[in-house]
């Protein structure tokens, strides 16, 4: 399977941890990834996002837009925006007619195959998890058809070609930012038949589950509020779904094999990915992890 990234800035320190952890586990993974600075791995296809003056333009015109209304100026609400552009220069570039995608601080545990075999994907809709229907998240994303994408950039387009009507009508002065999660959700509720939403919750006949944030917060944190799994120590997210059935206790979290688990009512389903916000992917690596970019 295709798995496509991008990543704008200073490269992270867990960026490597990241593709080893894809290449471990799915080994007919290729790697595709788009950055502004130079990354260079035999295992990984790259594409630099300096060589293409309109994309960067692109770039610079959504840092415009989301520094005039992030209440903090936090670059990442301008690489979340960008991402899709990204996305669509790979997959123009090395005409992909499907692919994989979520953001880099995810370590999944299955190989695609597996994921598809047991039925858990549309192959008509974009596959997204989500926090709640109102904050879709690209905590594992599948795009079956290249077309979906075009179709949802169109549609993010005309959002942000009318942003000062969506920040009237989803912030509370009118002068808020509206985040690509919210974004998100505003398109599928637009357009329902776009979207497909993955499982994060055991109350369904899916044994694979997916983790849009609210587990791997769970078990570690965010990158501001730092958890400790082995110590209890743990930061549980209400504004999502998944955090509340925790806080609830309806379900729980544990490791079997070096693999995550859901527990509900004494079934176990499986985490095929695990959202570390805290970027400490070195502590969950799957057991076939090896070193390999």
């Amino acid at each position: 399977m295709n798995y496509v990234f991008s990543h704008f800035g200073k490269e992270p320190n867990h960026l490597k941890t990241f593709f080893n952890c894809i290449l471990s586990t799915d080994t007919e993974a290729q790697i595709f990834f788009i950055s502004d600075y130079k990354f260079k791995s035999k295992k990984i296809t790259t594409l630099n996002l300096k060589n293409y003056s309109e994309l960067e333009n692109k770039f610079e015109d959504i840092k415009v837009l989301t520094h005039s209304t992030s209440i903090d100026n936090n670059p990442l609400w301008a690489t979340s925006f960008f991402r899709l552009y990204a996305i669509q220069k790979i997959v123009d570039h090395f005409n992909l007619e499907n692919f994989v995608h979520f953001d880099t601080d995810i370590i999944i545990y299955e190989p695609f195959n597996e994921l598809n075999n047991n039925g858990l994907f549309s192959n008509n809709a974009i596959n997204i998890t989500f926090h709640d229907k109102k904050n879709l998240v690209f905590g594992y994303s599948y795009f079956p058809h290249r077309k979906l994408l075009g179709s949802l950039i169109k549609e993010f387009e005309d959002i942000i070609s009318n942003y000062k009507y969506y920040q009237n009508r989803f912030t509370s002065d009118g002068n808020g930012f509206v985040s690509e999660m919210k974004i998100l959700s505003i398109i599928s509720k637009e357009s329902p038949d776009l979207f497909y939403f993955l499982e994060s919750l055991p109350y369904s006949k899916n044994k694979y589950l997916f983790d849009p944030a609210g587990y791997g917060q769970y078990l570690d944190g965010t990158h501001h509020k730092r958890g400790n799994y082995l110590l209890k120590r743990r930061w549980v997210g209400l504004h999502t779904e998944v955090g509340r059935e925790i806080k609830s206790k309806r379900i729980q979290v544990k490791f079997k094999n070096s693999k995550p688990l859901v527990v509900h009512k004494k079934n176990e389903f499986k985490l095929a990915s695990l959202h570390v916000h805290s970027k400490r992917l070195h502590k969950f690596l799957p057991i076939n992890y090896s070193s390999i970019v």
